[in-house]
């Protein structure tokens, strides 16, 4: 590091001594050499303040832009944003300049690089020089932020395919104030900027309210669900963590409990965005704000959620510890947990996501091994959670905790630990369950399945074919019965499931097993479902091939092949969508006319909405 500070210092003056002709130029020049690096910097910088004030504004304007972008920037964008001057609370339009004008104006402190094109700092020590003359980091979020929102209240330039400096201000004015806002939370002094929180207040209006501006710009592609509905500035306040800029809408009560409650179209709350922006005073407001007993509240489960995702302990232990938030609760309405995550509860969040923050709750005794989240999420109970996302340091976390690797729960798709792990493939996982105790043979409250082993055969995919087969073999050789007949699930039996997929290897094993003449009883009193998919000919094929060896090679005859969905007719290929297409065939009334039909390539219906087989 010293030697590359050296080869710096050497290079500015190298630079310096080409300005010098005469012998007697050089000779002062070597007299008055800077001793180090800073002192070097220190001299570039007066001779740039020896210029016009104006000029002096300009290179500061594009040193400080440098200095705090959350993103380089290319040399149009920062043109562009040289051109505002903050004058108060409102920033001033001037002239363009060139790229060459400016670089010779900040001499060797900017640069720019030539393969991407983007301004930067020449050295690392260029940030260190400006820090220890006090061109901080907060000083210069500040400047940016007035000068982002000064161009959001502009007049706005024509939409052009390249990305220029309002792209930019859409995207980072709140970071900017954010990060402004926490240098506040650091110091003492905490002397705020009044101009920037009078452009915020123009900008946003009041946390229930907002300007034309704000709405125009949370309508903007730059922004998401997160800040809709446009009137509620609150959303952006909590997302960016904007507590002492705005200190007197805290204090003043602008912000009541019924605001706090209101969602954003991700079914966020404010304290959870709060939560996102990392702020601790207005995580503490906000819950102090609201009553966790709320109907509205949900339990904190958004905020819970959030800081387990944010990764964010100390936020998560006040949230447990001061409001009484509930890590089992089951949330409603959650949509930005997408997919399977939307009514997931804080516990089983931290199942899939952080084994680390799991350890912490078990330790702290905040969760209920044994119950069941009935809010429609696959997964009924935490330990299922952990299986289904193959967290194995999770799953061995709550097994130790006491958690029934036997619990039969009655919500969601999987209705064990060990059926969410057999239809999901996890080798591992099927064997650290069976170790533990795990019964295959569990009878089964809930779920669509009725056995571990039927989970496992019933998909027509052959993706992972190899590891699937090893954990139906885990299962049989751990005594999973292949004839146990149950009325849960769409098919009876694992053997029935196993024939109506096509799975022929694993059900010529599963017939040695239990013998034809049992295997023959168990078909004949199975069923199946509406309609069957297939994704391709090969997994027709498979399914035809199927019925031939139990036909031939069983001795099934065909009024049980009927029973189990292995009917003579062809499946009809159907479009979905404008790109994927897929077979199905239909069974009871429809089989007939679905017949008739297979012969016309160009045939196409509508996809019912009950499927044949859950992947």
């Amino acid at each position: 590091m010293q030697n590359d500070y050296r080869f710096r210092w050497a290079h500015l003056q190298v630079n310096s001594l080409q300005d010098c002709t005469s012998d007697d130029a050089v000779h002062d020049w070597a007299l008055k050499l800077p001793a180090n690096l800073m002192q070097a910097y220190d001299k570039l910088w007066q001779t740039i303040k020896r210029r016009n004030r104006h000029d002096v504004a300009l290179a500061e304007r594009a040193i400080m832009w440098v200095l705090c972008s959350f993103q380089p920037l290319k040399s149009h964008i920062l043109l562009e944003a040289i051109r505002y001057d903050v004058v108060g609370s409102t920033v001033h339009r001037k002239e363009s300049q060139p790229q060459q004008r400016i670089l010779s104006l900040c001499q060797d402190l900017l640069t720019i690089d030539q393969a991407s094109g983007v301004w930067a700092l020449p050295h690392a020590s260029v940030a260190e020089y400006f820090e220890s003359k006090g061109w901080t980091s907060w000083k210069c979020d500040a400047f940016a932020a007035k000068i982002c929102l000064g161009a959001l209240e502009s007049p706005q330039p024509e939409r052009r395919e390249e990305s220029n400096f309002t792209d930019y201000a859409r995207l980072y004015w709140g970071k900017h104030v954010g990060r402004y806002d926490q240098y506040l939370g650091t110091t003492r002094k905490r002397k705020v900027d009044t101009d920037l929180t009078e452009a915020l207040a123009r900008f946003l209006v009041s946390p229930g309210k907002s300007s034309a501006n704000y709405r125009k710009w949370v309508e903007s592609e730059c922004t998401g669900g997160e800040f809709r509905p446009t009137n509620m500035a609150l959303f952006a306040m909590c997302r960016y963590g904007l507590y002492y800029t705005l200190r007197d809408w805290w204090q003043e009560g602008k912000i009541t409990e019924d605001l706090a409650l209101r969602r954003n179209e991700e079914g966020l709350n404010s304290l959870a965005l709060a939560v996102q922006s990392g702020c601790m005073p207005m995580v503490e407001h906000l819950a102090n704000l609201i009553d966790v007993r709320h109907p509205d509240a949900n339990s904190h489960a958004g905020a819970l959620k959030t800081a387990i995702e944010e990764n964010n302990l100390k936020i998560l232990e006040f949230l447990m510890s001061n409001t009484r938030a509930n890590v089992n609760y089951a949330p409603r309405g959650m949509s930005r947990y997408k997919s399977r995550y939307a009514n997931t509860t804080a516990a089983q969040y931290a199942a899939g996501l952080r084994p680390e923050t799991l350890q912490w709750m078990v330790d702290q005794k905040r969760i209920y091994l044994e119950r069941e989240n009935d809010n429609g999420y696959d997964d009924g109970n935490v330990l299922i959670a952990a299986v289904s996302e193959a967290k194995v340091e999770s799953v061995e976390i709550l097994l130790q905790a006491g958690a029934n690797v036997n619990a039969a729960v009655h919500n969601g798709k999987y209705g064990s630990a060990l059926v969410s792990a057999a239809r999901n493939g996890h080798l591992e996982m099927v064997e650290l369950l069976l170790d533990h105790g795990a019964d295959p043979n569990l009878p089964l409250e809930g779920g669509d399945y009725g056995s571990a082993l039927e989970a496992s055969v019933a998909t027509r995919s052959n993706s992972y074919g190899e590891a699937r087969r090893k954990v139906q073999q885990s299962l049989l050789e751990a005594s999973a019965n292949p004839s146990a007949v149950f009325n849960r699930g769409e098919h009876g039996s694992a053997l029935t499931a196993a024939a109506f997929y096509g799975q022929k290897e694993i059900l010529r094993d599963m017939i040695k097993r239990v013998g034809r003449s049992r295997a023959t009883k168990v078909l004949r009193n199975s069923r199946h479902p509406s309609q069957g998919y297939f994704r391709d000919q090969e997994e027709i094929q498979r399914w035809k091939d199927t019925a031939t060896y139990l036909a031939d090679r069983v001795g099934v005859d065909e009024d049980i092949l009927r029973r189990i969905g292995l009917w003579n007719i062809e499946p009809v290929r159907i479009q979905e969508g404008n790109y994927s297409e897929r077979y199905v065939v239909y069974y009871g009334e429809q089989a007939s006319t679905a017949s008739r039909a297979s012969g016309s390539a160009s045939n196409s219906h509508t996809t019912p909405d009950a499927r044949g087989e859950r992947r």
